[in-house]
């Protein structure tokens, strides 16, 4: 998972060739930094990545964004892959950028350009597929799991200079752009009076993608409890990689490809619930009825399974057939 936080910050940081003019509309300029930030972390979710094109001997490089190769990519892989950077990348903005004092005027203005700027780049899909209407309880759950060791990454994130994959500006550790965004974002100098953001509206999460279910509210606070843990990560890696097997085996039914990633994102939630604690798997659980999108993702599909099979029920043995 760390190579894949590195492709993220490889792609963020710096502006490519072809993103500019998309934030003229998001305010003063260190706003129109935090647009521009939040549309590079977009189009690293929705598949894209920086290519520095070819020029004169010792002319200045640059870059420009291109969908992603995935022709050697692996099945498996082509499916884990946007689900990492779905997570990572919303789990970054939320953690680094939720509580800027303009996010929620600004995450509107690139939310709603989304799908036009994948366009203007050729790209007729809907972006990330796994990625699309995310919820917020997803993303709570993410937080507790990877914030943790996120946040470390970014701290200790440099630049590793000119290793002709990309031109960045040199960065001192704990110090690049994310961290003077998100500061710039909390400081009185730019805030004038405004406090930083205790929530997200939930107008500005649906511009996002982000499901926002009247029960669940999306953490903007530090966590007051420490983080999972590397080991319940590392353990949810390995389950993930059992669940790719399974929709592997999944895809010789013939499901579409739309059912196939609503079935993946369904089991590994499940995988989620399996490495949580005893007392925040408890937390999950509803007595015998589940409520809730967050409920119905997580609770839901182990403890009905765990319960149907306690009772000696004959199911279908396929781990995706509860909804």
């Amino acid at each position: 998972m760390k190579e894949v936080f590195e492709d993220m910050m490889d792609n963020i940081l710096e502006d490519g060739f072809n993103d500019k003019g998309h934030c003229s509309e998001a305010g003063q300029e260190w706003e129109k930094e935090l647009c521009k930030l939040l549309l590079r972390i977009f189009l690293w979710i929705d598949g894209f990545e920086q290519h520095v094109e070819p020029g004169e001997p010792g002319s200045l490089k640059y870059t420009t964004w291109k969908k992603r190769d995935d022709s050697g990519v692996t099945p498996e892989q082509r499916d884990l892959q946007p689900y990492y950077r779905c997570l990572l990348g919303n789990v970054t903005i939320i953690k680094m950028l939720g509580r800027h004092c303009s996010f929620n005027t600004v995450a509107p203005v690139i939310g709603s350009k989304r799908e036009s700027v994948r366009q203007s780049f050729g790209d007729m899909s809907d972006g990330n597929e796994i990625c699309k209407d995310v919820d917020v309880g997803s993303l709570n759950l993410g937080g507790m799991f990877m914030w943790g060791e996120i946040k470390k990454w970014i701290d200790v994130y440099g630049s590793t200079g000119n290793d002709g994959k990309r031109m960045l500006s040199t960065e001192i550790k704990g110090h690049n752009k994310l961290h003077r965004i998100k500061n710039e974002g909390q400081a009185e100098k730019y805030c004038h009076g405004r406090k930083k953001e205790k929530e997200i509206k939930k107008e500005t999460l649906q511009k996002l993608n982000i499901k926002a279910d009247n029960d669940v509210e999306l953490s903007l606070e530090e966590e007051k409890e420490p983080s999972v843990g590397r080991k319940a990560l590392d353990e949810l890696v390995r389950q993930v990689k059992e669940v790719l097997r399974t929709a592997g085996l999944a895809r010789k039914e013939d499901l579409d490809e739309e059912e196939l990633m609503q079935k993946l994102k369904e089991v590994v939630n499940e995988a989620i619930y399996k490495v949580l604690p005893p007392q925040q798997q408890q937390q999950q659980v509803q007595g015998n009825e589940c409520k809730g999108a967050l409920c119905d993702r997580l609770s839901c599909i182990a403890h009905k399974w765990k319960n149907i099979r306690g009772h000696g029920t004959s199911v279908r043995m396929n781990i995706f057939y509860y909804n």
